[in-house]
C-alpha cells in the first residue's frame, strides 16, 4: 500500500496481493491480497508498485503482478 492508502486503510497495510483487473469506477483496480480468495476494488492512489522479484508468491498460485499494495 502506498502511504495514503496505508493511512485511509490500515487494516490493509503492509499486505502484499496481485491487480487482478480493472474496474468499472474510474482510476480504480480490483487486487486480490495474497491469502484472500476474493478481491477487493481499490483506487490507484491506494497502492505502490513493486517489483515481481521483490515479493514472495502468492500462496494460493496466482503469479507475482508489477503492481502490488505494500507499505514501505
Amino acid at each position: 500500500m502506498s502511504a495514503l492508502g496505508a493511512e485511509r486503510c490500515p487494516g490493509l497495510a503492509g499486505k502484499l496481493g496481485t491487480v487482478v483487473g480493472g474496474s468499472v469506477y474510474n482510476n480504480s483496480v480490483s487486487v486480490r491480497f495474497d491469502g484472500n480468495k476474493s478481491s477487493i476494488t481499490l483506487h490507484q492512489s491506494y497502492l505502490e508498485v513493486i517489483s515481481p522479484h521483490d515479493r514472495e508468491p502468492d500462496p494460493n498460485g496466482s503469479p507475482p503482478s508489477s503492481m502490488s499494495g505494500t507499505n514501505k
